[in-house]
């Protein structure tokens, strides 16, 4: 008799919410709940912690940063990670004294933050013009950022890119992305770099590539033609690597790379829907971060780091706004 009550019950309640508008609970999205396990990650707000506790990495926690920006449940949340990262001269550097973008002594950049920095104060809407401008004149100038010193880093390369794009500097960006197609390798991938552990593709370097390509592309490269060519080959590579709906490295399946190659092929108008899907399949249902190999089930701060904005159909080009 129980029973039948409580099936009449939930019968009754069904009916009543398609008769008088009662909600039902929403079924959850792991978008945000990723988002939300992002900004649960970082350490009194400000930044996320690298593989030492207490010691901040800045790359990471500046793509964290960009990343959730784009999430608005979430952006107005963002305040202390803002001022730390992107206005804190004590921890940027400059004015003699050594941060994560300036070396305060040799007042040298280090190229890839600096570009990182110069980006997501861009589409963050930072506030921080002066020191930004600072940074972009010298980013505009090879031969005074250390990009040569940087071991052919596709990374750095993509950042400036990127970075000169963002800011207005797009002719600056198309000198030197003469520079990035010349990292292109035979197999129409990037690496890593050109040092000896790191000279074959991957599928990280080869999506920020694509990545850049594509700000170039959109905003009308005097170089279109290479840029049309590399695009191309960038994206046969990514085709050819690709295990179903992600990719590999190290014999496991490389979560971040996946993302990122995502993010390049979305820059260049490929439809990335089955990618989009597997990493949602990924959200942990513990604690609704990014699950990688090595995370045993747990979310990963640096994978969903990388991971929130492709969740969203985004690439990184998409966020540039000239």
């Amino acid at each position: 008799m129980k029973i039948k009550r409580s099936v009449s019950l939930v019968a009754s309640l069904c009916a009543a919410s398609l008769v008088f508008g009662v909600s039902l609970p929403a079924k959850a999205d792991p978008k945000l709940d990723a988002s939300k396990f992002l900004l649960k990650s970082f350490v009194n707000g400000q930044y996320l912690d690298g593989f030492t506790p207490g010691k901040p990495d800045f790359g990471f926690s500046l793509e964290a940063l960009l990343q959730l920006s784009q999430y608005p449940a979430i952006s107005g949340q963002l305040g202390a990670a803002k001022y730390y990262l992107l206005k804190d001269s004590r921890i940027i550097g400059g004015a003699g004294k050594s941060g994560y973008v300036i070396d305060g002594t040799s007042k040298q950049l280090n190229p890839a933050a600096a570009a990182k920095f110069a980006f997501v104060s861009a589409v963050v809407q930072a506030g921080n013009q002066d020191v930004r401008n600072q940074i972009l004149s010298k980013l505009a100038r090879q031969s005074t950022n250390q990009l040569a010193l940087s071991h052919g880093s596709t990374f750095a390369y993509a950042w400036v890119v990127l970075a000169l794009e963002a800011n207005h500097k797009v002719a600056a960006a198309n000198r030197l992305t003469k520079a990035l197609l010349k990292l292109q390798q035979k197999d129409g991938g990037f690496a890593v770099d050109s040092t000896a552990d790191s000279t074959g593709s991957s599928t990280d370097a080869t999506g920020i590539a694509l990545q850049a390509l594509a700000a170039l592309k959109h905003s009308g490269a005097t170089n279109s033609k290479a840029v049309s060519k590399a695009v191309k080959l960038a994206v046969g590579y990514l085709a050819k690597t690709r295990s179903g709906n992600h990719w590999m490295a190290w014999g496991d399946v490389d979560v971040n790379g996946t993302a990122y190659a995502l993010m390049g092929l979305r820059a260049v108008g490929r439809n990335v829907s089955s990618g989009i899907k597997w990493l949602l399949s990924q959200v942990s249902a513990s604690d609704g971060g990014i699950t990688t190999p090595w995370s045993n089930g747990a979310g990963d701060r640096f994978a969903t780091a990388q991971s929130l904005l492709i969740l969203k159909n985004l690439s990184y080009a998409d966020l540039i706004r000239n």
